[in-house]
């Protein structure tokens, strides 16, 4: 299951939302056009931790705006969270490749045409 979290606003009025899943889902930032109008667009603006830090020190620096400033507190203290998620999420990638590759290497068992042919030869004398 997704959540869906309101995260603030910038000087523009636009709402920035956090999306995020279980642990070993990763999260993404999007921010909704404009509250105000009838047709609202949500754009994706931040997927991995650098992205974050980007948008932070975009909000805290050029719009500079109380509640700019504000949002890009909050997400800075999450990247300490989002980074434990990861690691989680490079744990979970770590299992299921090893997984892929056991289920990959050929199998010890005989094959259907190799079990026929054993068959034939004891069967022709």
């Amino acid at each position: 299951p997704l959540s869906v979290q309101p995260w603030g606003s910038d000087g523009y009025r636009r709402r920035y939302y956090l999306i995020e899943g279980l642990d070993d889902t990763n999260f993404r930032i999007y921010r909704e056009s404009s509250h105000t109008g009838i047709k609202r667009t949500w754009w994706s603006v931040a997927g991995d931790i650098e992205e974050l830090k980007t948008l932070a020190e975009k909000l805290a620096k050029e719009d500079g705006g109380q509640k700019a400033r504000t949002l890009s507190d909050k997400m800075m203290q999450a990247i300490p969270r989002f980074e434990a998620t990861e690691e989680v999420c490079a744990l979970h990638l770590t299992a299921v490749n090893a997984q892929a590759n056991r289920d990959a290497m050929p199998r010890k068992t005989p094959s259907y045409r190799a079990v026929l042919t054993g068959l034939a030869e004891t069967k022709a004398p």
